[in-house]
């Protein structure tokens, strides 16, 4: 099926699984599967169409969309109910509600960083999300988890804000694969944004050893950060590996 200016007729007909049961190509569903180990099983509908879906759902019906997903039995249904909620045309403080009640129902890497990617109103809008951050970012779920962080990674790494992001960082304990990733995908940006803040807080060793390698690699890898830089970060990475 084509999104284009029939889907408006579509959508009426059709149930959300079945819409994106229509959507879905099995090859891509094998490939992607791979990729994400944790969540729902998924159908295989490629992200552009989930978008445009998206879209089209937040224009007229947002709210059934968002307000119950605990029906859900494929990875794109619950993507699909991130997405529109991001979408919707509705005031902030609205949002920021039906975003709390949402976040525990993040099963997945790939869910929870393109819903986050997705909430481009918080650019414009970061002291209403910091307390939702500050709320989940010790939680016992690392999705939870990861969602505080990725939030800093994507719109709070700025100058005015990088002090808070690094010490909300600090809070982060939890032993999971995914929140460790994102804990030190966050640290490298932060060090593109702000190398001498960011270097002087690494060198307090703020964060889990696991995460510092981590983070400490991901600077090695930047094509962002320069090569006295990257020798800094190979050789405490190799200190701390003793």
């Amino acid at each position: 099926m084509v999104i284009d200016t029939s889907l408006r007729h579509y959508l009426m007909h059709n149930s959300t699984t079945v819409k994106l049961k229509n959507l879905a190509e099995e090859p891509y569903r094998a490939f992607t599967q791979r990729l994400i180990p944790d969540g729902k099983p998924l159908l295989g509908v490629r992200m552009p169409l989930l978008r445009a879906l998206a879209k089209t759902i937040a224009q007229d019906g947002w709210k059934s969309c968002v307000t119950d997903p605990t029906n859900d039995l494929f990875h794109e249904e619950t993507l699909l109910r991130a997405l529109v909620l991001a979408y919707a045309k509705i005031p902030e403080e609205k949002r920021l509600v039906h975003i709390e009640k949402f976040i525990p129902k993040i099963d997945n890497w790939a869910i929870c960083d393109s819903f986050c990617v997705s909430l481009t109103t918080c650019k414009t809008n970061k002291d209403l999300y910091l307390p939702l951050i500050h709320k989940f970012i010790q939680q016992a779920h690392p999705y939870s988890v990861r969602f505080a962080v990725v939030m800093l990674l994507n719109y709070f790494l700025v100058p005015e804000y990088i002090q808070i992001s690094l010490k909300l960082l600090e809070q982060v304990t939890l032993p999971h694969y995914y929140v460790r990733m994102a804990v030190a995908w966050a640290a490298a940006t932060a060090f593109t944004t702000d190398p001498l803040l960011t270097k002087a807080w690494l060198e307090t060793f703020p964060l889990p050893k696991e995460t510092t390698l981590m983070g400490l690699q991901k600077i090695r890898d930047s094509r962002q950060v320069v090569p006295e830089d990257k020798e800094w970060a190979a050789m405490v990475r190799a200190e701390l590996k003793q």
